[in-house]
């Protein structure tokens, strides 16, 4: 074996605070197990509070207030406390084992919730300077201030939602499969489950959103190895998703929310490929190229981890 072939080995068999989480249970769950389990827990839990949401609904405002708020919370943080169930009673292992280790969560925090804001806005504004999209004013105001009570609300909502996922995929998938499979087997694994995660979004079968669902998993899935926890993607994911609706009032993975600070809009005769169209900035090529960047340095990143 040649020093090059010892090298990629080394890689994928190293010690990593988050791959070697599910290596703390008493009662390990095996890689084909965990994704069905996974399945199960995020189907059954997703729905579990359904009829309670849409009560409370009631005739909320279509991506209103109340609507995306109960959305977020009844949608995942029961799958997200049944998978909590599952690792502390069935593995015997504490939940902060899938990624939350860290003596560093405050730097961490901030640095993912800047790059997500930092990432997104660039396609935006490229869409801005090149005429395809353009800022407006609603009701006279060009920043919404009276929605800022409601934006940062949603903020903690979006964390909920995106830290579930994350805990999921690059947590709770990661570490399972990686045990038995290897590593090549869970980026793999968690990528698909990520993407279908959201094939209940009005975009999902369009190709470009795809593109994009799956770059994400895979440039979160190298930054999370790289971190060696989950608390900076949790945070990227967050602001990622919030800074589409509540900042610039684009739609999420093709879904439209009320409640935003600015308002940006296409222009007329915008190309739905620098834009994404009825999907949103993330089903865009800037969006895809924005991502692809990010593959790259979280990549090298890992590659270069002491």
């Amino acid at each position: 074996m040649n020093s090059a072939t010892r090298s990629v080995g080394a890689r994928f068999t190293r010690p990593n605070l988050l791959l070697d989480g599910m290596q703390t249970a008493a009662r390990p769950t095996g890689p084909a197990l965990s994704i069905v389990m996974g399945l199960v827990i995020f189907g059954v839990g997703s729905v579990l509070l359904a009829p309670v949401v849409v009560a409370l609904e009631g005739t909320s405002q279509q991506g209103g207030f109340r609507e995306t708020l109960l959305a977020l919370l009844g949608g995942f943080l029961p799958p997200l406390l049944l998978l909590l169930l599952w690792v502390r009673w069935k593995e015997g292992r504490s939940a902060l084992t899938l990624g939350f280790q860290t003596s560093r969560a405050g730097r961490s925090i901030g640095f993912g919730a800047g790059l997500a804001l930092v990432m997104f806005s660039l396609p935006v504004f490229l869409n801005v300077v090149s005429g395809q999209m353009h800022f407006t004013a609603h009701d006279g105001e060009w920043v919404r201030s009276s929605q800022l009570g409601a934006v940062l609300v949603l903020l903690l909502a979006f964390t909920v939602q995106g830290s579930t996922e994350e805990i999921f995929t690059r947590g709770y998938l990661l570490q399972a499969v990686n045990r038995k499979w290897g590593l090549r087997s869970a980026m793999v694994t968690q990528t698909v489950f990520f993407s279908a995660m959201h094939l209940a979004n009005p975009s999902a079968l369009r190709p470009l959103p795809i593109l994009s669902l799956a770059l994400v998993a895979v440039f979160l899935g190298f930054w999370a190895l790289r971190e060696g926890g989950l608390v900076a993607v949790c945070a990227w994911h967050a602001v990622w998703n919030w800074t589409q609706g509540n900042v610039f009032g684009i739609r999420v993975s093709g879904n439209e929310l009320q409640n935003s600070l600015l308002t940006v809009a296409e222009s007329s005769g915008a190309s739905s490929l620098l834009t994404g169209g009825a999907s949103g900035i993330e089903g865009s090529v800037l969006a895809t190229l924005v991502l692809s960047i990010g593959i790259v340095f979280a990549c090298r990143a890992w590659r270069r981890r002491p």
